[in-house]
């Protein structure tokens, strides 16, 4: 199994952190806000009450250079947290339908 960024969720193949698994300076930078990080995920959370959604709707909801920070939220709730699910078996990506698991 693959070493996941601890932030953006993607396949680490040099980390950058000595503390955590980190695939990049910029996601090293943006892990150190976790009231962001939270933000993001309760936001996504919210929206996913409603219906299943494409990611790139997703971006409807939030401004145009917060992308990433987007993507990077939905990967961290379905790797690492779990609490949604996608209807792909590639990485997410913008084409990706995502949905809540019914617990």
């Amino acid at each position: 199994m693959h070493l996941r960024c601890s932030f953006c969720g993607r396949t680490v193949f040099q980390n950058k952190s000595p503390e955590y698994t980190l695939c990049s300076i910029n996601c090293k930078k943006l892990f150190i806000n976790k009231q962001e990080i939270d933000y993001y995920e309760n936001k996504i959370m919210e929206l996913l009450d409603i219906k299943t959604i494409q990611v790139s709707e997703l971006q409807n909801h939030f401004k145009i250079h917060e992308k990433f920070k987007v993507v990077s939220a939905v990967r961290r709730l379905i790797y690492f947290r779990k609490f949604i699910k996608a209807k792909t078996k590639n990485e997410i990506s913008q084409r990706s339908y995502i949905f809540k698991v019914k617990k």
